[in-house]
């Protein structure tokens, strides 16, 4: 799409031919150069906010929570039945 959009007009007669080509070569080059450290500084900001994420999450973990127990409809059932069964 840059290309289309810098450079081939320079092709065509009604554009001015030689000066246009070399324009549209410079902001090729500038449009391509551009886009290409965006990406890149954006990578590598990515990539650092996702290790100070990481890492920042470790200081506040403490194993010594509840232990997880999975759902169990039949082990709730059995503990309602065992609480009622007295009072009724």
């Amino acid at each position: 799409m840059f290309f289309n959009k810098t450079v081939e007009p320079g092709f065509t007669d009604g554009w001015g031919g030689i000066p246009a080509l070399i324009y549209g070569f410079y902001f090729l080059s500038w449009i391509t150069f551009g886009v290409l450290m965006c990406m890149d500084t954006m990578e590598c900001f990515l990539h650092s906010l996702r290790l100070h994420w990481v890492e920042f999450q470790n200081k506040f973990f403490k194993a010594d929570g509840v232990k997880f127990v999975p759902l169990s409809f039949r082990a709730k059932i059995l503990e309602v039945k065992e609480s009622t069964s007295g009072k009724i």
